[in-house]
């Protein structure tokens, strides 16, 4: 079960990012409700679900080698640190998503398709899945079994802690003031650098194997 809780772990840190996808489900959910809330969140989840499966068939049809691994592991981890300079430099978001309004009659299946545009016109969110491909490939390589539990665990985790965003929206926007952001983004910001140095740390181990066969 390592992987899954290695995936928790991930999961974790997405989920204080406080980006469109964030704001929109808090608005949702003050101003809709639980429920429209909910099916915004699941239609975040499939379109993460679809950019991470896809990624992972990318990077798996390509022979992974000791040198493929150490391209993988350097690209990955540059991707993570840039997003996470990003969040320590410049972590106040631009909020996105649904703006406010009283109209309930969109139904759930509009507001689930909203949630996957919301998250899939973000080119980050492609670019971030890819990188957590990779990530996966160069730690647990062709272990099927291994890679399923940490994805799971990222997509569970960051699920859970949605559904728990639009319990608690009505709080959450009193408490969310652009101070904390700020400061939840640069957290999750290090957190990342933290993750880019480990992927860099695979990579450069990677290599050493490949030329010390």
């Amino acid at each position: 079960m390592n992987a899954f809780f290695e995936g928790m772990i991930l999961g974790l840190t997405l989920t204080v990012l406080a980006g469109p996808v964030f704001f929109a489900l808090i608005q949702t959910g003050i101003n809709e409700g639980f429920r429209m809330g909910w099916a915004l969140a699941i239609g975040v989840l499939l379109c993460d679900a679809i950019y991470l499966y896809l990624a992972f068939l990318g990077i798996n049809s390509v022979k992974v080698s000791p040198q493929m691994e150490t391209i993988f592991s350097i690209a990955g981890g540059l991707v993570l640190l840039g997003f996470g300079l990003k969040m320590i430099f410049d972590p106040l978001p631009k909020k996105g998503g649904p703006t406010k309004s009283g109209k309930r009659h969109h139904g759930y299946l509009r507001k689930f398709f909203n949630g996957i545009l919301i998250n899939g016109i973000n080119p980050f969110v492609a670019l971030f899945w890819l990188s957590i491909a990779g990530i996966a490939s160069v730690r647990f390589k062709s272990d099927v079994n291994a890679n399923f539990l940490f994805f799971g665990g990222i997509l569970v985790t960051v699920h859970s802690t949605d559904i728990l965003k639009i319990y608690l929206s009505k709080k959450l926007r009193e408490l969310l003031t652009s101070r904390l952001i700020i400061i939840l983004n640069r957290i999750a910001g290090i957190a990342f650098v933290g993750f880019s140095l480990r992927l860099f740390y695979f990579g450069f181990t990677s290599a050493s194997i490949g030329l010390n066969p």
